[in-house]
């Protein structure tokens, strides 16, 4: 059963054109908890090749093999789950190595901070990701998403973060107005 999606025209016209744009795109998305960021990202990537991993509070190698699992679904790659990772690192490269040249991928981090909690040299890798263009593998769309506003600020779109200026553009997701 599709539900019908409400409003968010404006954030979702601007992720489509970033997606259809040439470049690897970096999008946080934050906002307080219950004003449907979740439901934006995944109406968004619905037909789309995408991976959507949602953090936890749980251990790093107990999320990275959720992580793998998610990953191998998105890319209908099943030995893909049962591929050795030691880290991040290595999750997210085999993930990327995955793609051609032409491919696009989507990759969602959500509730990142709890992601972070477990794995705190997570915006440094990513960051060196960035910065390498992904290893030269298709073009890669990251969407960090949280919604704990200080972390988000300050350890994604802060001057002293890793990921500082690295954003492609950002979306501060606020509640629907009455009207």
């Amino acid at each position: 059963m599709i539900t019908k999606f409400i409003g968010r025209k404006r954030e979702l016209r601007l992720l489509e054109d970033a997606y259809r744009g040439p470049e690897h795109t970096f999008i946080p998305i934050y906002g307080r908890r219950r004003v449907g960021k979740s439901e934006l990202i995944k109406h968004f990537i619905r037909d789309k090749k995408a991976v959507y991993f949602l953090g936890k509070q749980a251990p790093a190698r107990l999320q990275i093999r959720e992580f793998m699992r998610n990953a191998a679904s998105a890319l209908d790659q099943p030995l893909l789950e049962k591929t050795s990772v030691n880290d991040w690192q290595d999750a997210i490269s085999v993930t990327v190595s995955q793609l051609n040249a032409e491919e696009s991928l989507i990759i969602v981090m959500d509730e990142f901070q709890w992601t972070v909690e477990a794995s705190p040299e997570l915006p440094s890798l990513l960051q060196a990701l960035i910065d390498q263009g992904w290893g030269g593998r298709g073009k890669i769309f990251l969407i960090i998403c949280g919604s704990y506003i200080g972390f988000m600020e300050k350890r994604i779109l802060g001057e002293k973060s890793p990921l500082f200026g690295r954003r492609s553009r950002q979306i501060l997701l606020k509640p629907f107005s009455y009207l």
